[in-house]
């Protein structure tokens, strides 16, 4: 609980077993009620207001608010760290600007419930409370209480500095030690692992008119690679599109096509397989389920946009570069008996 001087408000803080904010009140507001996802706020009610956060793996996508019977979206645009830099609905526009603290001059009426990092900033008093732990403050870039690591531990010297003053460069989720804000980009690069990089090519085959296949190889064996355009059908169904006998626009599934790439390569043994196009997940039945199924191979490919070396580009060089830093690119995979899961972000 937070006191002052009678003329000042409280605040009354409540957590779950789980050591998580659950529930904050005033004498002014109604109660608002917090839910999560293992670390990650999933939403929050506030009396007759729901408020529900939609995202896909660490990127923030959107809230969605309903009031009674009323529903309404903003999408969200986010950094690296999760800092909500342009939220855009019906009716608001906006688009805070953060110091490299995390200071922001408070809308009238924010359009969205998480801020700076992806923390939520308490209505009352705009400090961020890290991990259930400490309250920062970024109007004066620090801590209200030392770091019981500190001086000796990871909290480092300074008990009430804030990631070490470099809040560029490292983040402090927990509010004990800061870790390094290090992209996963640049992790895999360390790692030996560079997420531009290019590989090999062989065995390049067009299987319909815009639609390309070709192998390449790593440590566990071949992969085979579909090359096309996807787009999504009447029913949210992902598809690739290609030409008929007459120049036609036609669309393909992913049994189809799985079945002409299998027939394209006889005698050839796959580990895997890894789908370039678009949106090639999407859907109850998606391009990449059908394949996974068609083909029998563990399946690769994307719920967003791909950004890769175009077909002609591969046919010139015999080289091929996935882009893993692309914003929006969230892969995944998908095994002959439909199971989908969520791959990393950078990861090959």
């Amino acid at each position: 609980m937070m006191e002052g001087d009678p003329d000042t408000a409280t605040c009354t803080y409540q957590y779950d077993a789980l050591d998580r904010l659950a529930r904050t009140a005033t004498a002014e507001q109604p109660a608002v009620l917090r839910f999560y996802l293992n670390k990650r706020l999933l939403g929050e009610i506030q009396g007759a207001v729901g408020r529900t956060l939609l995202q896909h793996g660490d990127i923030l996508l959107a809230q969605q608010d309903i009031t009674g019977s009323a529903a309404s979206a903003t999408l969200l645009a986010s950094d690296r760290y999760r800092s909500a830099l342009h939220a855009l609905n019906g009716t608001a526009d906006q688009a805070p600007r953060y110091t490299p603290y995390g200071f922001c001059q408070p809308a009238a009426e924010p359009a969205t419930v998480v801020g700076f990092n992806g923390e939520c900033a308490d209505p009352l008093t705009g400090h961020i409370l890290l991990g259930s732990y400490r309250v920062y403050t970024p109007r004066v870039m620090r801590f209200h209480s030392p770091d019981n690591l500190s001086p000796f531990g990871k909290g480092g010297i300074n008990p009430y500095a804030y990631c070490q003053g470099d809040p560029l460069n490292n983040t402090d989720p927990t509010g004990h030690n800061p870790l390094k804000a290090i992209s996963k980009a640049a992790s895999a690069v360390f790692k030996g692992k560079d997420p531009l990089r290019d590989e090999a090519v062989e065995g390049i085959q067009e299987l319909f008119p815009n639609v390309h296949s070709f192998i390449t190889r790593g440590e566990k064996g071949k992969t085979l690679n579909i090359h096309g355009h996807g787009i999504l059908d009447e029913n949210g169904d992902s598809l690739l599109t290609s030409l008929g006998k007459n120049g036609e626009q036609i669309f393909l599934g992913g049994d189809t096509v799985g079945n002409k790439a299998m027939k394209a390569y006889p005698g050839e043994t796959f580990s895997k397989a890894r789908l370039i196009p678009c949106m090639s997940l999407v859907g109850q039945r998606s391009f990449a389920g059908d394949f996974a199924r068609t083909t029998g191979l563990r399946t690769k490919g994307a719920f967003g946009l791909v950004r890769a070396t175009t077909i002609e580009g591969v046919m010139k060089k015999n080289r091929f570069r996935l882009n893993r830093t692309a914003p929006g690119f969230m892969p995944g995979e998908i095994t002959p008996a439909g199971k989908v899961k969520e791959v990393r972000r950078y990861q090959a």
